[in-house]
């Protein structure tokens, strides 16, 4: 993965060839010439495009809906921390090792603490561990894949159980994928 000191680290070698370009890359630290809030900034977008896909099909606000979230990294978390701010319920949660649920809605702001401590997300003490290969096909309304790409493919597109999905990773919806949901 890569975050502000690896974004730093491409700053600073590039610069050392090109001269000073802060511009060459984003995500650095906000001393070296970062944006405030880039951090949250992929994540909240995704929050800004569900809620307009929302008001778009006249399905209401972020606070009547559930949402499941493949993938808890940056932009995941941060999706799911600014859902439950709006209301929203987020019920399942996955990364590359486990998927923690709880029907009622997890506590987003602690199982970031727990993670953040180095504990594994499954063994988040809010919600029951479930296989991680079982998140796509929870019912929720919003399914929202933020991890990898290609995960929504022909072989499972059919099996999804949501109204809606936000994608906020890079490509994770195949093209025949797409097809399906359609």
């Amino acid at each position: 993965n890569t975050g502000a000191r690896e974004m730093a680290w491409f700053f600073d070698e590039y610069s050392k060839y090109k001269g000073f370009s802060p511009g060459v890359v984003t995500g650095k630290p906000v001393h070296l010439h970062g944006s405030l809030g880039r951090e949250a900034a992929t994540g909240r977008g995704t929050v800004f495009a569900i809620r307009e896909m929302l008001k778009a099909q006249h399905a209401g606000r972020i606070q009547d809906h559930s949402f499941v979230i493949q993938g808890f990294g940056n932009v995941g978390a941060w999706a799911a921390d600014i859902l439950t701010e709006h209301g929203g319920k987020v019920l399942a949660v996955s990364d590359a090792f486990g998927a923690v649920q709880n029907d009622n809605g997890l506590d987003i702001k602690a199982l970031r603490a727990h993670v953040a401590a180095g504990k594994q997300l499954a063994e988040f003490g809010g919600g029951a561990a479930v296989p991680k290969e079982e998140l796509l096909f929870m019912p929720c309304d919003v399914l929202v894949p933020a991890a990898i790409g290609g995960v929504i493919d022909k072989t499972n597109a059919g099996k999804l159980q949501c109204k809606f999905v936000a994608e906020a990773a890079n490509g994770p919806t195949t093209p025949e994928g797409a097809s399906i949901l359609r």
